[in-house]
């Protein structure tokens, strides 16, 4: 008898939560739904919405595996991630809250969501760039729960993910020159920064150094290490600390060790 109940509670919960999703959408000027996977997709546009939901479950899948956290499936159940397709860029800022230059944005808390518009979600930039990078931060933000999240990291994952090679390299070659006039943010300095830097130069240094200092960790390091490295975040350890712990072989004394390898790593393969 319990476990009717609370079949029927779970049903009704996933019911109202499925109608106030359209009900939301319908006040965004969205009339139609599309249920994939891990995504419920409100759309106008059922050709479009099905090859990007596609799109969707693909990055998932590949942003998930570079985590590597077991156990880590979320929008598994009635609870899905929504998004929000919307027919012109003008509803797109108007209805989302998110900046007029943007192709797509996530909105990191719950009911965890992204927003994108037609007319960007059949561009190369936003399926190469911007949709893996949006969704590695909703990912993120859902893996960390509430904890503190270190502003370096969730860029520096972020922009690991995207596919776009041309400005990929565009940002090697950035960070390999900050580094050669020693212009660059100090990892300390860089754990630390819990704001983006207001000076266009700075935030573009954060954004390449970020990206920069996940790589290192990930491709010169076993799989395992990083893995660890995002579980011990979570419990809300310091990247130093992490390092000393998790890395202690490589590099034992933390942060210290670090900078002087990475910048190394810099310089032969950038």
């Amino acid at each position: 008898m319990k476990k009717a109940f609370l079949i029927l509670c779970i049903g009704l919960i996933s019911f109202l939560y499925f109608d106030i999703g359209l009900s939301q959408a319908q006040n965004k000027g969205l009339t139609q739904k599309l249920s994939r996977g891990h995504f419920i997709i409100y759309h106008d546009n059922a050709e479009l919405a099905d090859k990007f939901s596609w799109r969707l479950e693909y990055y998932y899948s590949r942003i998930l595996r570079h985590f590597g956290v077991v156990h880590f499936r979320p929008w598994e159940s009635e609870n899905k991630c929504l998004v929000y397709l919307f027919k012109t860029k003008e509803d797109y800022v108007k209805n989302s809250g998110c900046q007029e230059w943007s192709a797509a944005c996530a909105h990191c808390r719950p009911p965890f969501s992204l927003s994108a518009y037609e007319g960007a979600v059949t561009t190369r930039s936003l399926l190469e760039g911007t949709l893996p990078h949006e969704l590695t931060h909703l990912l993120f933000h859902k893996l960390m729960g509430k904890q503190k999240i270190p502003l370096w990291l969730d860029e520096g994952l972020a922009q690991y993910e995207e596919k776009d090679t041309k400005k990929r390299f565009e940002r090697k070659r950035f960070i390999k020159k900050a580094l050669r006039e020693d212009e660059y943010i100090k990892l300390k300095q860089l754990f630390q920064m819990d704001s983006y830097p207001e000076d266009e130069r700075e935030n573009w240094l954060f954004y390449c150094q970020s990206e920069s200092v996940v790589t290192y960790l990930k491709e010169e390091y076993l799989p395992s290490f990083f893995t660890k490295f995002l579980i011990y975040t979570k419990k809300g350890k310091s990247a130093d600390d992490i390092l000393k712990h998790v890395y202690q072989r490589k590099l034992p004394q933390g942060t210290e060790d670090l900078e002087r390898k990475w910048k190394k790593y810099v310089e032969l393969k950038y």
